[in-house]
């Protein structure tokens, strides 16, 4: 292309990050071809320069559901990353880009697991983690396969050991009564402090949805139920729960929970 000959030119090197920006988001917005000249354009002097709102704005475009060419961005998407200025890049932001990432069915994990790798997602609270949990849950959402590992990733996450016993039991419940997520995705919420935290009442509520789950992995809703079974508060569910609970699960056809 003409571009990336006249970027190899010594005047390409004193092209200011503001003409940077204008011919970065032109080429985002254009065919396959032209993002050839991404990776020539952060090579110049002027990238790094660029600013965190310039960043994010492009880190925002590599993530742009209406895109064709998500694939090709990938390694233009890594250098972004790479730049002084994402290091600068909010938790605000951080929690938009992967709200946005998994609003975009066709985006590739790799992107979720790099945003994930910028220093701001320590700073993720607790809060913002049941947010993007809860968008990975959705009924809605197709690639729960793609999850996995990005689940794992916001669990290791400081904050996530902070999330709280009750958004803990939500989530459980949520996940259950959505008959298309893949129950791998519970696994991680089982070893929080806040689920060793809860009472018997909550686990309880719990079971009584895995019991009335229909369909989806049923060996991965036996390991789940073992898990819940051997948290501490399981111990103490009163007689009526477990009567209760025995008698749905034979109902289900599920008298092997071990009650």
């Amino acid at each position: 292309m003409i571009v990336a000959y006249l970027l190899r030119l010594p005047a390409a090197a004193t092209i200011s990050s503001d003409d940077m920006a204008r011919l970065m988001q032109a080429a985002l917005q254009r065919n396959p071809a032209t993002l050839l000249v991404l990776g020539r354009l952060l090579e110049l002097p002027a990238a790094l320069q660029l600013s965190k709102n310039q960043i994010v704005q492009f880190l925002r475009l590599t993530i742009d559901p209406t895109s064709e060419h998500i694939s090709a961005l990938h390694a233009f998407f890594e250098r972004l990353c790479s730049l002084p200025a994402a290091a600068t890049i909010s938790s605000d932001d951080v929690e938009q880009l992967l709200q946005e990432a998994l609003q975009c069915k066709r985006v590739s994990p790799s992107f979720r697991y790099g945003v994930c790798q910028l220093p701001a997602a320590v700073e993720l609270s607790a809060d913002a983690i049941v947010r993007l949990l809860r968008m990975t849950i959705d009924p809605a959402n197709e690639d729960v396969a793609g999850l996995h590992e990005f689940v794992d990733e916001l669990f290791r996450l400081p904050a996530a050991a902070t999330i709280s016993s009750d958004d803990v039991e939500q989530l459980l419940q949520e996940a259950l009564q959505c008959k298309r997520v893949s129950l791998p995705l519970l696994d991680g919420m089982f070893e929080l402090p806040a689920a060793v935290e809860l009472s018997a009442d909550p686990i309880a509520r719990v079971l009584h949805t895995f019991i009335d789950f229909a369909g989806g992995d049923l060996a991965g809703l036996y390991t789940s139920v073992d898990k819940l079974c051997r948290l501490p508060a399981a111990a103490t569910i009163s007689r009526g729960d477990m009567a209760q609970l025995g008698q749905a699960a034979l109902q289900r056809d599920l008298a092997c929970l071990h009650f």
